[in-house]
């Protein structure tokens, strides 16, 4: 009868100790979401701003050909 009764101390004690962990955890997981959330209101702000490239050269519309062997070196 004992050893039942430190049995369940033993599991009491990891019970409360697991509580304990995940109380943790999901305050760890609240500071990740905020973090997500302020981040993606400022990518949301960066893609409202029309975003234009130089053209490096190349003609207006210009679209690269596709082929298999594209940036590979014949041997």
């Amino acid at each position: 009868m004992e050893n039942q009764g430190e049995a369940q101390e033993v599991v009491k004690t990891d019970v409360e100790e697991l509580k304990g962990q995940m109380g943790q955890i999901i305050e760890a997981l609240k500071v990740l979401q905020s973090q997500g959330e302020t981040c993606t209101s400022y990518h949301q702000q960066l893609g409202e701003e029309a975003q234009i490239f130089p053209l490096h050269g190349l003609p207006p519309n210009y679209t690269p050909p596709m082929g298999a062997n594209l940036g590979q070196d014949c041997v």
